[in-house]
Parts: C-alpha cells; sequence; structure tokens
C-alpha cells in the first residue's frame, strides 16, 4: 500500500506557489510597463517562494533550523547577483523592490510549511498593492521630472532668444 499523502503539507506548497505567483505577476506587470531588466518574473518568483516552502518544511522535518537559513542564503545568492548585475548595467535606475520581492516570496513560503500559512497568505496580498502604489509613485515622479526638465528647457531657450 502506498504511503499516506500528507493533505497539510500539500496545501502548503500549493499556498506558497500561490503566493510566490501573486509577487511575481505583480513583478511581471511592472517588468513590461517600464520596460527594465529584473532578476525574475513570474516562476522565478514561484520558484523563490517553493524554495522557502521547501526550507521551511525541511526544517520542520529533520529539526534543524540550519536547513532554512541555508535556503534562504541560496535564494539570496542570484538577489545579489541580479542586483550586482543591475548596478552595473543601469547604474541610474537602481531599485531594490524586486529584489526584496524576491526575499519576501521566500520566507513566505517559508511561513507557509512553518505553520504561520493564513499570516502568509495575509501579507502576500498586502505586498501585492503596496507593489503597485510604488509603481504608480515611480510613475509621478518620472513625469514630474520630465515636466520640470520641459519648463527648463524651454525657459533656456527663451533666455538665448532674448
Amino acid at each position: 500500500m502506498p504511503p499516506a499523502v500528507d493533505l497539510q503539507a500539500v496545501w502548503n506548497f500549493a499556498t506558497a506557489l500561490l503566493i510566490g505567483a501573486l509577487l511575481g505577476i505583480e513583478r511581471e506587470r511592472h517588468k513590461r510597463e517600464y520596460d527594465e531588466l529584473t532578476i525574475g518574473g513570474l516562476r522565478t518568483f514561484i520558484l523563490f517562494a517553493l524554495i522557502g516552502a521547501l526550507g521551511g518544511w525541511l526544517t520542520l522535518v529533520l529539526d534543524s533550523p540550519w536547513i532554512l537559513a541555508a535556503a534562504l542564503i541560496a535564494s539570496l545568492a542570484p538577489v545579489l547577483a541580479g542586483y550586482v548585475i543591475s548596478a552595473r548595467t543601469q547604474p541610474d535606475a537602481l531599485g531594490l523592490t524586486t529584489e526584496l520581492a524576491a526575499i519576501a516570496a521566500c520566507l513566505l513560503g517559508a511561513m507557509t510549511t512553518l505553520g504561520y500559512r493564513e499570516l502568509a497568505v495575509g501579507l502576500g496580498v498586502i505586498a501585492v498593492p503596496s507593489g503597485l502604489l510604488a509603481s504608480a509613485l515611480s510613475r509621478v515622479r518620472a513625469e514630474e521630472a520630465a515636466a520640470k526638465s520641459a519648463v527648463s528647457e524651454r525657459a533656456l531657450e527663451r533666455q538665448w532668444r532674448d
């Protein structure tokens, strides 16, 4: 007889994957809207959440907190590498939102398997509108800067004509 499937674990992993997908969809939208190079999108964020969920689950099963620490470090390595590459290729467009969202996806994934699934879902749902708000504020700032620049250029043109 095959071993019984732990439905609670399946539900926890599914929740982690959905949280990763939710964050990944928001980051994909941002990436397309601003035509930015970032460390990842939908699939990458699902994987970050899966790494966190696996780390949390193995921590419980093997009773060793070092496994979760190793999972977090493993997820931080590509985040840090992506940030360094972005800093070199687009130094004037630096931001940490995507990188922090990736770390959050990993931690929220861990929370789902460590017994804090409902809290992880709540925090994930709150994180998406926060990302949308940050994107909207960035867009407003960029538009304001462009408008100020255009006004300054017109003023300089008038000065040169006078």
